[in-house]
């Protein structure tokens, strides 16, 4: 199925011919004539050619034909491409045009014996005479008409199956979702046009056709619809003809057409499926929409095709995207097609083999029905993998429907577009395919051609070939930048597998198991396999491309990289290979264009590759130990793409480099030190006038303003992105002229400015209109910034590290008032440790032009810097990210947020001055993204939220602001050291809609002082000072939905929050002291039976005396200080004493997270979680063991009303233990022996934990595997005093026969010192999973090998005696081992055994004794 295209090596001859008969040098004898009589061959055999790409040729002997007569066709492009590098080499070094004739004639003389005249004349000749004998083979070729000729039919003229309205669709899966939308479209109205057009596009296969069959049949189409027709238009697209099938005459003429139609439209609300449209020219869309627009209002023409680009002629108001079917959906159809009902499939276990079997469909529906239909006659799992790894990949897709289907779109392709694509064969599947690099290797192979004499750039006309391919749907998964630009993408599978096809040998992929040779038409090869770079192949000098595709290299050996065998390629890609040395045989490639080294070891490169005069792209991207670049680049004049980006140690750029004019990327300018003599200079860059795209200058500091020329400017460079980098420690004054110098080209898009050492930044920066991003960081000396706010297009804005910058001036009217609109577009702001930032200040004065007089401004506006007059406050739209980081004294509005930080007073003082003088429109500003107003505009009754932080002269909050923030529903008072008393009377009487209040960090705060006259207006329940957070008004406000209490160190418990109706989140950090939360009680003083209604998280921090929620205390609450200070001493004495303790059973529907919490237990769904606590509580557990199984039923009635609360709390003595599933017992200091009785009423269990109970000494280890039937992991550790196995041996008579033991997991360490296994764990002969910490093991019992289903060991904090048995093949221990897949023994994970293919789990580390599951703390999802 491999199609040859020839049609640009015909071009490149052509090319070649042309330039070198135009440097005369047919005064040499002979040479002339051949060159010319070469130049008549290949223009006649370049027609055949052209039109053998248009035509699908089925003849294996015009195949043959047509390959041999590609050998010699490139074989011709790389003798005269021998010649003309040899030419430009020559005119290069001589220079002028009155040498050039002769050292042409030097380079054509018998002493140059690579290319003398003779060898010349008798090289081209021979290849004229090969060409001129392979076309005589065929001389009798007809290329007119369509009927007979020996080349095949043409594309257009393929006779395409005709599809019908009506065809039975047995096979539909998933397709739904998108019947409903293309329904929901068809039966809207709502159009502008009486008569609109929906395209229905994607790749071939997906189902296009079966979609608007479904529509098309579909009974509510049938009833909104008084006229339905179905036109199948295929490749040739003839709008008389379509009329015709739709009136269903095909003799009439075009006035009788036209009459026909009308009789049949006119009038009447229609829908016309036209099938299968491939048609991409616009007038022949608007024929045919003349005929068509005299329907009633709603009727609708429904378009099936492949590619947008027929979409763009019909501009249809919706297009609905075809997508490939997800993974269930794909199984589904795979089943069916293969006769399996969905209780085979999965008892015979053959989901995942199918799953692995559809990831060569992608999703395609046509893909998954023709493997499908293989699978019919296998007939058990067996038989499936066989398939899948054995027949899946040999499928020859042309013996199904699917590639014949995108071949169709292949082959209407244009020559230029089908070798682009074929070409992309070369990356693996699913790779990422950078847009740039792919169009700088078609350039590279000559694919690319310039438009007529237009001024295109290449660049620019490789990527029209590339969106016409994406529009065509050859590629998939676009990534874009910032700026709208495409900067990455994939193909499909199938789109690789049919490139794959249409290559052939073409293009290959290889590995160093290959056989020392490569195909004989193969001319482009990639591989993944570093060791082909060491390789000699027979048959590599004909390569034109050789690819490293390898994304991460993770290689031993570094490699000293000689590609010379190669020595006609084209483009060289060895990418992150870890090469250290190039080897100076490169310069050999004379060919080369695009050569991509990036991200290698090497320290430099060989002077040789200023030889590589054809080279237009150099890629040294990442090169981390690159020092310094050979002067002789500055020779390479084709030279377009120079990346030298995160070359770190790269000095400079070398001298000359202004020489290379044809340069359109140069991912960094390094200016050079002038002790440096070959350094090139800032002045170098401004010659660089086609510079694109990103430019990066650093060390920017080593230029000065008197080294510039009178002449240097950027602004020609049509620059996208300009980034200027320098020190901040060598920052400078004179950075000001240098940047004023840099003025770049005014559609810039993206600035970034590091280290400038100025005062405040050039002007012009508030000129760039079309800028979308702005960066400064680190420019320690800037104190102000020009105005941003009126730039149009600003989007993104990121200040960082200015920790001397005070305030951005405001654009100003011509009336000297701020404008109305700000940043009309932005989207996201930054600004991260700017300490002394105030935000946006109207101009306080006429700037003065000196340096003297702005540093005296500069003075004066730091003795103004409490003056807040000119501040502006700025107002930040919803849609706008903002994220501030150390700014304390910024303050800001955010949607309906007030922030207001580290201010005077008097801000918060002209907030409140005259309240009911608030003119703000709140829709005008809505509409807006940001806009800056002053503070005593701001209208307070929309705020919904209100921060105030770090306000140091803040001693009391105003009533009179509380009374103007009716829409309050957050309020957060942190860092006011001052603040002392709070008015939560007015709080609570006036937040009405206050839903969360935040107090921290406010140290001479008091509630309570000076507010005894106000109790009157206060809910009912008593107020308490912050410090010991008694809230007792907490409780009583019902639409809390969330509270948070952070450092309250003297805390010792909190009011009851257990029903209030709304509350959501409640999150309790560094509360040292906290030892309880009371419990609500109903009126007969018991607790209420439903808490916490709504909770959805709960966050408990580093609470280390928590004990959870207790019921009230029999004795009422004494109301003095000194009697308070009595109860909670005698709280302390009692505080063992779990008679109240209620535990907290929170449903698996919230989230808990527990760390720093020792002492806190609860249950969680069906695992209970009992943390330090004393043995009275487990006993507590078992004491009615029997009671609770009689009661088993009302248990688990009771368990399933509480399931479906969000959590409840409930006494330890009413835990039903039946339905648990884990148990986790953890730091019980007084827990001796583990009751026998307690594991007799866990019939449910599968996960038990016990660790760090230091007196623990002997767990009944027969009576776990013997009662705990259902157990599946066990983990036991760090209990010192524990002995695993002594005295148990009498119970060995108890242990069951066989495999009786589910368990499957298995982790105990860091126990009592152990140097054998325990006995019993012979008997688990369903261990999976086994994990040891025991220092002093020092080998494995003889009884190992019977752990036959054991997949994972790791054995940590092991010694020396057992890693060294366990080393693999030579250990004594190592037969014991061998049969386990994952094998982890010490703590080096790369010692002899080798890296394990996955991570076992973290549990175990001999760095830490604590792993990730022996730590304090739980955390529950």
């Amino acid at each position: 199925m491999a199609d040859l295209i020839l049609g640009s090596i015909v071009d490149s001859i052509t090319e070649h011919l042309v330039s070198l008969v135009a440097q005369e040098i047919g005064l040499i004898s002979g040479v002339k004539r051949e060159l010319e009589k070469l130049r008549g061959t290949v223009s006649a055999i370049a027609a055949l050619l052209r039109e053998a790409e248009k035509r699908r040729i089925e003849a294996e002997d015009v195949k043959d034909w047509l390959q041999r007569l590609k050998v010699v066709v490139y074989d011709a492009d790389d003798l005269l491409d021998d010649f003309s590098t040899e030419a430009l080499r020559r005119r290069r070094v001589v220079g002028g045009v009155k040498r050039v004739l002769n050292e042409v004639r030097i380079f054509l003389s018998s002493s140059n014996q690579l290319v003398s005249a003779s060898t010349m004349a008798h090289r081209v000749k021979e290849i004229r005479e090969r060409i001129d004998g392979i076309k005589s083979d065929r001389s009798d070729f007809k290329v007119e008409g369509n009927d007979g000729s020996t080349l095949g039919v043409l594309v257009e003229n393929q006779l395409r199956p005709e599809t019908y309205p009506y065809k039975p669709e047995r096979y539909v899966v998933g397709r739904d979702e998108d019947t409903k939308e293309v329904i929901d479209i068809l039966l809207n109205p709502d159009f502008e046009e009486n008569v609109s057009t929906l395209p229905i596009v994607g790749i071939g296969g997906l189902g296009k056709t079966t979609l608007a069959r479904l529509v098309f049949n579909n009974a509510s189409i049938k009833e909104y619809f008084s006229v339905k027709l179905w036109v199948c238009v295929s490749t040739n697209f003839d709008a008389e003809e379509i009329v015709r099938k739709i009136v269903g005459e095909s003799t009439l003429g075009k006035d009788e057409l036209t009459k026909k139609l009308g009789e049949k439209l006119d009038g009447k609300k229609f829908l016309l499926v036209l099938d299968d449209l491939w048609n991409e020219n616009r007038s022949k869309w608007l024929e045919l929409e003349e005929f068509l627009m005299n329907g009633a209002k709603g009727s609708k023409i429904l378009v099936t095709t492949r590619h947008l680009k027929v979409v763009k002629t019909m501009t249809p108001p919706k297009c609905h995207e075809l997508k490939g079917l997800p993974e269930d959906q794909s199984l589904a159809l795979l089943m069916r097609m293969a006769g399996k009902q969905e209780y085979e499939w999965k008892s015979q276990n053959l989901e995942e083999i199918a799953k692995e079997i559809l990831k060569k469909c992608v999703g395609v529906p046509l893909a998954i029905k023709t493997i499908g239909r293989l699978l019919v006659f296998l007939r058990n799992k067996e038989e499936w993998l066989n398939f899948k790894n054995n027949e899946l990949s040999r499928i020859d897709h042309e013996e199904g429907d699917i590639m014949p289907s995108l071949k169709l779109s292949y082959d209407f392709l244009p020559s230029h577009l089908k070798q682009c694509f074929a070409y992309c064969c070369l990356f693996p599947k699913d790779y990422e395919l950078d847009t740039s690099e792919l169009i700088h290797l078609w350039m590279a192979q000559g694919f690319i051609k310039p438009l007529g004499n237009r001024k295109t750039q290449l660049e620019e006309v490789g990527h029209d070939y590339f969106m016409e391919l994406l529009s065509r749907s050859f590629f998939q998964d676009i990534v874009e930048d910032r700026y709208g630009n495409i900067v990455r993408c994939k193909m499909h599978d199938l789109m690789h597998d049919l490139a794959q096809s249409v290559a052939g040998d073409n293009c290959i992929t290889i590995d160093s198991s290959h056989e020392k040779s490569i195909p004989p038409g193969a001319r482009h090869v990639s591989t993944d396999d570093p060791l082909v770079l060491k390789s000699r192949f027979e048959g590599g000098k004909r390569l034109r491309s050789l690819l490293f595709t390898k994304t991460f290299g993770n290689f031993r050996e570094l490699i000293h990289l000689d590609v010379s065998c190669f020595r006609n390629l084209r483009a060289l890609r060895i990418r992150n290979a870890r090469i250290n040395v190039i080897s100076g045989s490169i310069g050999k490639l004379k060919h080369m264009r695009s050569l991509d080294l990036s991200w290698n070891p090497f320290q430099y490169l060989p002077n040789s590759i200023s030889g590589l005069c054809n080279l237009e792209t150099l890629n040294l991207r990442g090169c981390p130990h690159l020092q310094r670049l050979p002067r002789g680049l500055t020779k390479l004049v084709n030279l377009r793409q120079l990346d030298v980006s995160e070359c770190d140690k790269l000095t400079h750029l070398p001298r000359g480099i202004g020489k290379l004019t044809n340069l359109q990327m140069l991912g960094e300018f390094k200016v050079g030190k002038d002790s440096i003599r070959d350094a090139a200079g800032l002045n170098e860059l401004s010659k660089l006038t086609g510079l694109r795209k990103e430019l990066t200058i650093q060390c920017l500091e080593r230029s000065v303003p008197s080294g510039l020329e009178a002449s240097f400017s950027i602004e020609k460079l049509a620059l996208q992105s300009l980034k200027l980098d320098l020190y901040p420690s060598q920052a400078m004054e004179a950075d000001a002229e240098v940047l004023e110098r840099l003025r770049p080209h005014p559609d810039l898009k993206k600035l970034s400015i590091k280290g400038y050492g100025g005062v405040q930044p050039s002007s012009w920066i508030s000129q760039l209109h079309k800028l979308v991003e702005i960066k400064f960081r680190w420019c320690y000396q800037c104190v102000r910034l020009p105005p941003l706010d009126q730039l149009p297009s600003l989007k993104r804005v990121s200040l960082i590290g200015l920790i001397n910058l005070q305030w951005i001036e405001l654009s100003e009217s011509e009336s000297g008032t701020p404008q109305s609109i700000s940043f009309p577009s932005l989207e996201e702001i930054r600004l991260e440790d700017l300490l002394i930032f105030r935000g946006w200040e109207r101009r306080r004065r006429s700037r003065s032009s000196s340096r003297i007089e702005q540093e005296e401004e500069a003075i004066q506006e730091e003795v103004e810097v409490d003056d807040d007059s000119l501040l502006m406050l700025p107002f930040f739209s919803d849609n706008v990210e903002v994220a501030t980081v150390r700014c304390p004294t910024f303050s800001y509005m955010h949607g309906q947020g007030l922030h207001l930080k580290k201010n005077s007073t008097r801000i918060i003082k002209e907030l409140v001055r005259n309240v009911t003088i608030r003119h703000t429109p709140a829709s005008s500003s809505s509409r807006m993204m940001a806009t800056l107003i002053s503070p005593s505009s701001i209208s307070l009754l929309a705020p919904t939220s209100l921060t105030i932080s770090e306000v140091e002269d803040l001693e009391h909050l105003p009533v009179v602001l509380l009374q103007s923030l009716p829409s309050i529903q957050s309020l957060a008072i942190k860092d006011c050291p001052r603040l002392k008393a709070l008015p939560v009377w007015a709080i609570l009487r006036y937040l009405t809609a206050l839903k969360s209040l935040k107090i921290s960090r406010c140290p001479e705060l008091d509630l309570s002082t000076g507010e005894s006259g106000y109790q009157e207006d206060m809910p009912e329940g008593p107020a308490y000072k912050l410090q010991e957070l008694k809230f007792g008004w907490i409780s009583q406000r019902h639409k809390l939905v969330e509270i948070e209490f952070r450092v309250c160190h003297n805390c010792m418990r909190l009011p009851p929050l257990d029903q209030l109706p709304s509350l959501k989140r409640i999150h309790l950090f560094r509360l040292r002291n906290l030892r309880c939360i009371e419990l609500s009680e109903s009126e007969s003083g018991t607790p209420q039976s439903n808490s916490f209604p709504s909770l959805e998280e709960i966050r408990l921090e580093d609470l280390p005396k928590f004990r959870g929620w207790e019921r009230r205390r029999s004795r009422s609450r004494s109301s003095s200080r000194i009697e308070q200070e009595e109860e909670a001493i005698q709280e302390e004495v009692e505080e063992d004493d779990d008679s109240l303790l209620m535990l907290p059973m929170f449903s698996d529907k919230v989230k808990v997270t527990t760390s720093g919490c020792p002492t806190f237990s609860y249950m969680h769904g069906q695992e209970l979680h009992l943390k330090k606590t004393s043995t009275r509580i487990i006993k507590e557990l078992v004491r009615n063991v029997t009671t609770r199984h009689a009661s088993a039923s009302s248990s688990s009635s009771s368990t399933s009303s509480s399931s479906r609360m969000m959590a409840t709390l409930i006494s330890i003595s009413s835990i039903s233990l039946l339905a648990l599933t884990g148990l986790t017992i953890s730091e019980v200091e007084d827990l001796e022996h583990l009751p026998v009785e307690l594991l007799q009423s866990l019939p449910s269990l599968q996960s038990l934990e016990i660790w760090g109970c230091s007196r623990l000494k002997a767990p009944p280890v027969w009576a776990i595997l013997r009662y705990l039937t259902a157990l599946k992991s066990l983990t036991i550790s760090l209990c010192p005093e524990l002995e695993l196995s002594t005295g148990e041996s009498g119970y060995q008579e108890d242990m069951p026969e066989g495999p009786a033991y589910k368990l499957r997991e298995l982790k105990f360490g860091w126990n009592r010192e152990v140097e054998t296994l325990p006995w019993w764990i012979q008997h688990l002969t369903n261990l999976e999973s086994l994990g040891i910490g025991c220092r002093d093991l020092k080998a494995f019992p003889e009884w190992f090998p019977q752990l036959t289903s054991l997949k994972r060991l790791e054995i940590s904090d092991c010694g020396e005696e057992l890693r060294r048995r366990c080393r693999r093949n030579i250990g004594e221990d190592w037969p014991k081992i061998s049969h386990i897949p994952k094998i982890y023994v010490g703590s080096d994970w790369n010692w002899a055994l080798g890296s394990p293919q996955e991570e076992i789990w973290g549990g175990f580390s001999s760095a830490s004794t604590s792993g990730v599951w022996l730590e304090g703390s739980f955390t529950a999802e």
